[in-house]
């Protein structure tokens, strides 16, 4: 089984054998069907997707508003908003958000907005703007 410290996924069994120099493969097969190898166990940090259904809407008094579908395997979202190419605020919410408001939107700029899911210190990769 494979863990993430958080999540275990079960496999196959699957051996990783290393051979010291010299030894070649029959020699390993052997020796390990006479002794018990020590083990190692190594833990693969799981992707995390996307948020899905991102909505955005407009209010006519400079409010946006966006939202998301939620995800039962995360701990929280960043919320990245942009005026062109330049980062004009991040906002980072708990699991149990799935709607921000973002105030005092100029109507001289045009703004985007991406959205990323957050587990501990992984991240997934932003939204499309």
């Amino acid at each position: 089984s494979v863990n993430d410290r958080g999540n275990v996924v079960r496999s196959e069994s699957a051996r990783l054998s290393v051979l010291e120099n010299g030894m070649n493969e029959d020699d390993f097969s052997q020796e390990v069907a006479e002794e018990q190898k020590q083990t190692l166990d190594f833990f693969l940090p799981r992707k995390l997707n996307t948020p899905e259904n991102i909505s955005t809407q407009l209010l006519l008094d400079g409010t946006g508003v966006v939202s998301w579908s939620r995800s039962a395997e995360v701990t929280g979202y960043l919320i990245q908003v942009m005026a062109g190419n330049t980062a004009v605020t991040n906002i980072s919410v708990d699991s149990s958000v799935d709607t921000v408001q973002i105030h005092n939107l100029s109507p001289a700029h045009q703004y985007s907005v991406c959205v990323a899911a957050v587990r501990g210190n992984i991240k997934s990769t932003f939204s499309e703007r």
